[in-house]
């Protein structure tokens, strides 16, 4: 796509050699609330923790198998040269993780999805910064996310209701 070159050569120019790694932890900040937010009695919207643990193993398989499925399967090169950039498993991670923790506790405050989905943001952009994807990797991947997650709470309500 034009726009992932044109902003891969805007990195490249504007802030060569641009290297923070926080996103390789930042990823799983929102799984991270969600399950502790779970672990220390926060009631959200589901009947108890048996089914939040298992939204959760239903969303990171299904997401794991559509990241894997088709990075090596496309096996897209990355902005740095190496291989496998398509699509962004830490934005799947990170995406995922924050619609899991917005679906779940989303009804207690606003600011729970907003701080969830503003580490996923933060954890692409880091990943399109870092040139180890293209903005595409990136949006595909947050997509992938949001969709495994809610796709985990579809299965897990029919289950349990």
């Amino acid at each position: 796509m034009p726009i992932d070159h044109y902003v891969c050569d805007k990195v490249q120019t504007g802030i060569p050699g641009f290297q923070l790694k926080f996103d390789d932890y930042m990823q799983y900040a929102p799984w991270a609330a969600h399950l502790t937010m779970g672990l220390c009695g926060v009631k959200g919207v589901s009947k108890n923790r048996f089914q939040i643990v298992t939204a959760d193993a239903f969303a990171a398989i299904m997401m794991a198998a559509v990241v894997n499925g088709l990075k090596y399967s496309v096996n897209r090169t990355r902005p740095n040269g190496d291989n496998a950039s398509f699509p962004s498993g830490h934005t799947a991670t990170a995406f995922t993780g924050a619609t899991l923790l917005a679906h779940e506790y989303g009804c207690r405050s606003i600011w729970i999805p907003i701080a969830g989905y503003t580490v996923a943001t933060a954890s692409g952009v880091m990943r399109v910064l870092n040139t180890r994807h293209y903005v595409s990797d990136v949006i595909v991947e947050a997509a992938v996310g949001i969709l495994t997650a809610e796709l985990a709470y579809w299965a897990t309500d029919a289950i349990f209701n």
